[in-house]
């Protein structure tokens, strides 16, 4: 008798393409063990739930900044940054939250031991301003990436976050979009 292999989405197999496929191979996990945690917010860690409510709450930073390590680090690694501590990582948090109020992201994920990889999506109006860029006018902004978490008890001790700044630079009318078509996948 012949074992039907499970069906993977596309949108599973883009990200184990990306950030989420090199953190799967890490933690020496297969397409098919991720396809069967498609996690709920019933089976993740605390931390993961309020770290998605303190991202939606668009507050002073004070909620994000309770669940870091004291030694906590975040790489934002389109922007090439290194953040050391809850409290420089909190004010990063406030000026995205600055530059699109609105915000809300929705998190899918998964968790192995003390790693979570975690696939979201961004939606927003940019009235504010990121560093660097131009000031906002209203523009709509939807944005996908993925973080990937070293969890230490009830905290987390190291972010990684890869996203798509390409998009967002175009979305805000900071670079033009490209009109060449993209390879697609085969």
């Amino acid at each position: 008798m012949e074992t039907e292999r499970p069906r993977v989405s596309r949108r599973l197999a883009m990200a184990q393409a990306g950030a989420a496929g090199l953190a799967i191979g890490l933690l020496g996990r297969t397409a098919a063990s991720v396809a069967a945690q498609d996690a709920t917010p019933d089976t993740r860690p605390p931390v993961l739930v309020a770290f998605e409510a303190a991202w939606n709450a668009n507050d002073d930073g004070s909620q994000f900044a309770s669940l870091l390590t004291p030694d906590v680090v975040w790489e934002d690694v389109p922007n090439g940054l290194l953040i050391h501590g809850p409290e420089a990582c909190a004010e990063y948090y406030v000026n995205q939250i600055q530059a699109t109020p609105d915000l809300k992201t929705q998190y899918t994920g998964f968790v192995a031991g003390n790693q979570a990889v975690a696939e979201w999506t961004n939606h927003g109006t940019y009235t504010g301003q990121f560093p660097g860029m131009p000031q906002g006018t209203g523009q709509p902004v939807a944005f996908r990436g993925v973080d990937i978490f070293t969890i230490e008890g009830d905290k987390l001790s190291r972010i990684i976050t890869y996203y798509d700044l390409s998009s967002l630079h175009t979305q805000i009318g900071f670079t033009q979009a490209c009109d060449v078509a993209a390879t697609p996948v085969p």
